[in-house]
């Protein structure tokens, strides 16, 4: 009986990792997997009963115990979970560009399997290039045919979206219907999506905001005020608290914002810039703090030294990036009308590249491509040896493939229709994300000149109390006011925790403008010196009315 339910629990965990893993296309040994969490399970159990046995008097010991024990566990049953939602969200984010490349296809009579089966040589969309070569196992290893293999792939899809997509592609394709009207149908509605969720983009900001003003002035503000009214209650756990919390509150609107953004249009950044700038950072701020100089001008000064280059790269890099993308449109078009004279995609490249204007990055890009094709290289292979976003690759493989099916110019219509809105969806993004940034500067104004006046009216006259209350021997208890020591200590920290979490709005704006958080690293250093600025003039107005009005 014991060893029948052994087995049982066995095939359970088994069945689980191995609808998970196949989900996820991920090369794991399914039954030396099986076995490993199953030790994991035995250990977890085992470690549990040594440990309640042995801290079962101290709760917080035994907490921490237990969380150490299970995390292995935890971890092994994760890593399937997440590898499903990667393939999840590299499959979503190039949907869009799968479902154009298939609608072009079927414009000059080229069947949805065929098409989907020629996605395996790009090399922009690496993601469904996997994704095809899935498909041509699933047909040898069943035995099935082109269109009964994409109905298997896309029923076990772990994406609803190209579950869906594929479903009907597939159905379409059997049932022998007006094929291109159904695909360009499909495509436009993927970009409808993608527009809709762009368009929802201000009331996220919004929220967002909200939430800004809580982790950035209304805690920190608190925080400073019960600080001072309790100070015998642990002033310096109090006042980093108002560097923690925002900080922990930072990592969970990254995650709202990058929920928020849509996936389609964000490119891959190199962090490497981003993590030699920290390195640099704090030495060079704490260098100064030794010297005697204030924390905040300290971290300020530590910031500029290490954000500043990285932020000039990080954001050229996007402003070129932006400026070629919305440049594709005007491209996309012109190609398009140079075809309907009988230039093939590759001649019509070459000739707007010679003849037409567009932004300066995409104009000495589009004069190198050109050069290929007539040395003999194709343009997928071009994407390949050339610096360019990625969109911009996709648009050049779309172009080699539209040439491919014989450049008609119902194909370079569709292409030229579709970045058109993929460039009015950037220029949407990025007004939408300009109102966030100034919000984000207001809020920081507000929580700078809240803070300023918070330390230097409240605090000090509390600290004034607290020595009226020495004088004539009378106690506050259990209000212990600080001491003109404690008042100061609370100055500085308070300072420095407005110049970091102005820091952390920087980063946060760049993250909602560009995806990632590389390009909040010149609104970061903007914000710093905001914030120096703001606290050295509030402090000075602060400090010269109270020495009028005392």
């Amino acid at each position: 009986m014991i060893k029948k339910r052994s087995n049982s629990f066995h095939r359970k965990i088994e069945r689980t990792l191995r609808k998970h893993c196949f989900q996820a296309d991920a090369s794991i040994n399914i039954r030396s997997y099986t076995t490993l969490v199953e030790i994991l399970i035995f250990l977890s159990i085992m470690g549990t009963v040594v440990t309640l046995f042995m801290f079962n008097e101290n709760p917080i010991l035994l907490s921490l115990s237990l969380a150490l024990i299970f995390a292995p566990l935890i971890v092994a049953f994760m890593i399937p979970l997440l590898l499903v939602r990667k393939r999840v969200s590299e499959c979503e984010k190039e949907l869009p560009f799968v479902a154009e490349f298939l609608a072009m296809a079927s414009a000059v009579g080229i069947s949805p399997t065929y098409a989907f089966s020629r996605l395996k040589y790009f090399n922009s969309l690496k993601r469904f290039a996997r994704e095809a070569r899935i498909v041509e196992k699933i047909r040898a290893l069943y035995a099935l045919s082109p269109i009964d293999a994409l109905i298997f792939y896309g029923k076990n899809h772990p994406s609803k979206s190209v579950r869906n997509y594929i479903t009907s592609v597939a159905a379409i394709e059997r049932s022998g219907g007006e094929v291109y009207n159904v695909l360009y149908e499909k495509a436009s509605s993927l970009l409808s999506s993608l527009e809709s969720r762009i368009s929802r983009l201000p009331d996220q900001f919004s929220f967002i905001t909200s939430i800004e003003i809580i982790a950035f002035i209304l805690v920190p503000i608190s925080l400073i005020g019960i600080g001072a009214t309790f100070s015998s209650q642990g002033v310096e756990l109090l006042i980093a608290s108002c560097i923690t919390i925002p900080i922990l509150m930072t990592a969970g609107i990254v995650f709202l914002i990058e929920a928020s953004l849509p996936k389609e249009l964000e490119d891959k950044e190199n962090y490497s810039f981003l993590m030699i700038s920290f390195i640099i950072v704090f030495p060079t701020s704490l260098l100064l703090l030794m010297m005697n100089m204030p924390a905040y001008v300290s971290l300020t000064v530590g910031v500029l030294a290490g954000f500043l280059p990285s932020s000039i790269i990080y954001y050229s890099k996007e402003v070129r990036r932006n400026s070629m993308i919305i440049g594709l449109a005007s491209l996309a078009r012109d190609i398009a009308e140079e075809t309907k004279k009988g230039k093939s995609p590759t001649q019509a490249l070459r000739y707007v590249a010679l003849n037409n204007v567009y932004p300066q990055p995409l104009q000495e890009l589009i004069k190198r491509v050109s050069v290929y094709p007539a040395l003999g290289f194709s343009l997928k292979q071009v994407v390949v040896v050339e610096k360019m976003p990625w969109i911009v690759k996709v648009f050049f493989e779309l172009l080699d493939e539209a040439e491919d099916m014989g450049a008609d110019p119902k194909t370079l219509d569709c292409l030229a229709s579709f970045f058109e809105r993929i460039s009015f969806s950037i220029r949407s993004m990025l007004r939408y994300a300009s109102s966030y940034r100034l919000t984000s500067i207001i809020c920081a104004i507000i929580m700078i000149i809240s803070v300023s006046y918070t330390v230097n009216t409240v605090i000090m006259l509390l600290s004034r109390m607290h020595d009226l209350a020495n004088f004539y021997t009378f106690s506050l208890a259990p209000l212990i006011f600080p001491t003109m020591s404690q008042a100061k200590i609370i100055k500085d920290a308070s300072y420095l925790s407005a110049s970091i979490n102005s820091i952390l709005l920087g980063l946060l704006e760049g993250k909602a403008r560009g995806g990632s958080i590389v390009n909040g690293l010149i609104d970061a250093v903007f914000f710093a010196i905001l914030s120096m600025l703001l606290i050295w003039i509030s402090d000075s107005m602060c400090l010269s009315m109270i020495k009028t009005f005392m």
